[in-house]
């Protein structure tokens, strides 16, 4: 009886043990892989802002290529 006890004691004590692992800092995450890092950088760079207009430039001007062909762009 005392073997019982004495092993179902030891189990009990493996098992609070080994599932209580919380030495793992809180800004930790694991992945699907197993691996754990600290978080990421979640914060969004600032978008930058881009106008067509500034840079387009028409040319309504009629010019001749060296082929003798008229047009404008």
């Amino acid at each position: 009886m005392k073997k019982i006890l004495l092993l179902a004691s030891i189990s009990v004590f493996v098992l609070t043990t080994s599932c209580n692992n919380s030495t793992e800092s809180k800004n930790t995450h694991q992945h699907e892989d197993g691996s754990t890092h600290e978080d990421h950088d979640t914060t969004k760079p600032v978008q930058q802002e881009f106008n067509v207009a500034d840079s387009v430039k028409t040319d309504t001007s009629v010019h001749t290529h060296e082929d003798g062909e008229k047009h404008s762009h």
